[in-house]
């Protein structure tokens, strides 16, 4: 095989060498039965903060229906981890005296504690201050066959809750996803200061 020859094909096994090792670091994770999660990331948090949540898009490939039950991180992240989906309530007022605490938070949400119940919605204003949007516990987020569900702010999350220490930009935070089908898969969200 001539020099010049023997360039080319090294040339070209450089080339396929690269390009599966740039896939390799693609953003996305596979469970093993046809869901794979691409870009987890959470927002920074201030130092007061107690919650986060993680967000992400997340393929469902397969033939069947499936959905995300239950997600998990360490212990020295958080104490709990839910699943929550926001809603809004178009045009939604509060009667004076039934607000609790108002606290501002990273982004510009406002949430208002509501008194007068054990249990305690979390509402944070939108627009105006003419919507209200309340997160609520959600027991699975659905992932139908062939599409992907984008878990995202205003819709479905993954709350930790109690954190341990406030998250950072850059971080990595581990998080274990376990699905209806029998899969699971554990992904790093990125920790970040906006949206991608």
């Amino acid at each position: 095989m001539s020099r010049r020859m023997l360039g080319v094909v090294f040339a070209a096994v450089l080339v396929t060498v690269g390009t599966a090792a740039c896939g390799s670091s693609s953003k996305s994770t596979s469970s093993g039965n046809g869901v794979s999660v691409k870009s987890p990331w959470a927002f920074s948090t201030p130092s007061v903060a107690t919650r986060a949540a993680v967000y992400m898009g997340i393929d469902n490939s397969g033939a069947s229906d499936d959905a995300l039950t239950s997600a998990s991180v360490s212990p020295s992240v958080a104490k709990t981890v839910e699943l929550h989906e926001t809603t809004a309530t178009p045009g939604s007022t509060t009667a004076m005296g039934d607000m609790g605490s108002t606290t501002t938070m990273a982004s510009g949400m406002t949430t208002t504690t509501m008194m007068g119940s054990d249990t305690t919605p979390t509402t944070m204003a939108s627009g105006p201050l003419l919507d209200l949007e309340e997160m609520n516990k959600v027991d699975s987020i659905p992932l139908a066959a062939g599409k992907t569900t984008m878990l995202e702010p205003g819709g479905y999350h993954v709350m930790l809750m109690d954190l341990v220490k406030p998250l950072e930009k850059g971080q990595k935070v581990s998080v274990t996803l376990v699905f209806r089908s029998g899969g699971t898969t554990t992904v790093d969200a990125e920790v970040r200061d906006s949206a991608p």
